[in-house]
């Protein structure tokens, strides 16, 4: 078995890249021939003074990039050195309207730079197998805020960068990529506050879903903020459709509701226009992460637009895919901080003084 010689500082970059473009080199000018094979993970790092993480991680990363190749029972012996021309993207997420236009987005940019990428359902544990099975080079996730960031911390270890997309939680905001729930919410109620409305509502469909109960807690911790009143029955988190019609019907009601989800615009006019109430004389309507455009079709024609802090796809799934690019290639690229999303003022909301 060959003694393998490399620097382990050259330069910029991960260590465990560094190292492997470094053997790659060796690999290409023939110092390491096709066929031999490399020493254990274990005992290579006991070679080189190296981590086993770090080995693990140049392993992998020589056999994404076709110049190594695993052979169980058997080892990792170096490969013809034809590396892979096309990064390997995997995209897990649920198969749903709004992880439909993160792909989009996604196929656009990985046909533009000459990347494959793989739609993948899985669940979350099941990640680091799957990078293993389908050779992946980086892994770009919906998240549905179920994730750990010491999972996350683990897979990057072994050498593939893997990204959130969607929802931005702080504990993990150096891995993700979108918008902030938090900060949606606080616009949406200071928007509603700086209008003179006291009396807000919060309606949401399925508070079983992780990111949906979230926004409900951002919700609350808002309102407490400005020291706004929170009347627990103006604030909806499932059973809604059968519960709008009474919510909205009764003398009670709030002056003003956020509608926590666009999922949910449905539900909220067919209710609006059930009950006779106008918008926004009767009542002013914000929602979140609209998705007017999605329902224009026969069957949602009841549906309006309302005022709405709308979410950019586009922005977030470019900005990830870019990065995680240039991670793949072994660069150090500085993570950039945008809203990725705006401010739509579609007339739904009037001060309270107008509601009446």
């Amino acid at each position: 078995m060959k003694h393998l010689s490399f620097e382990t500082e050259t330069g910029q970059g991960p260590k465990y890249r560094q190292i492997a473009d470094q053997l790659i080199r060796q690999i290409s000018d023939g110092t390491l021939e096709p066929g031999l094979r490399l020493p254990g993970e274990r005992a290579f790092a006991k070679q080189t003074g190296l981590s086993v993480a770090t080995v693990v991680a140049v392993m992998n990363d020589l056999e994404s990039r076709g110049y190594a190749v695993r052979r169980r029972g058997s080892g990792t012996y170096i490969a013809k050195p034809e590396p892979l021309r096309r990064p390997r993207i995997g995209f897990v997420a649920e198969p749903h309207d709004y992880s439909k236009r993160i792909f989009g987005e996604l196929w656009t940019f990985c046909h533009r730079n000459e990347c494959d990428l793989l739609p993948l359902i899985r669940t979350f544990d099941q990640l680091e197998s799957t990078i293993a099975d389908y050779h992946l080079n980086g892994l770009l996730v919906y998240n549905q805020g179920n994730f750990s960031r010491e999972a996350i911390q683990r897979i990057h270890a072994g050498g593939v960068p893997l990204f959130l997309l969607s929802t931005v939680q702080e504990e993990l905001s150096d891995y993700s990529f979108g918008y902030s729930n938090e900060d949606l919410m606080d616009d949406a109620v200071r928007y509603l506050a700086s209008l003179g409305h006291t009396k807000i509502g919060f309606l949401l469909d399925r508070d079983d879903i992780i990111p949906n109960r979230f926004r409900r807690e951002c919700f609350l911790k808002k309102m407490w903020e400005l020291r706004l009143p929170v009347n627990p029955e103006w604030v909806v988190t499932s059973a809604l459709a059968e519960r709008l019609s009474g919510y909205f019907a009764s003398p009670e009601r709030p002056d003003a509701v956020v509608i926590g989800s666009g999922l949910t615009q449905p539900l909220v006019s067919r209710g609006l226009e059930i009950c006779g109430l106008r918008v926004p004389e009767d009542l002013s309507v914000v929602v979140l992460d609209d998705y007017f455009e999605l329902y224009r079709k026969d069957r949602f024609k009841v549906v309006r637009e309302y005022t709405c802090f709308r979410i950019n796809v586009a922005d977030f799934s470019v900005q990830a895919a870019e990065y995680l690019l240039r991670k793949i290639r072994g660069e150090t690229p500085e993570k950039p901080c945008v809203r990725n999303y705006e401010f739509v003022d579609a007339g739904t909301c009037l001060p309270p003084s107008k509601t009446a």
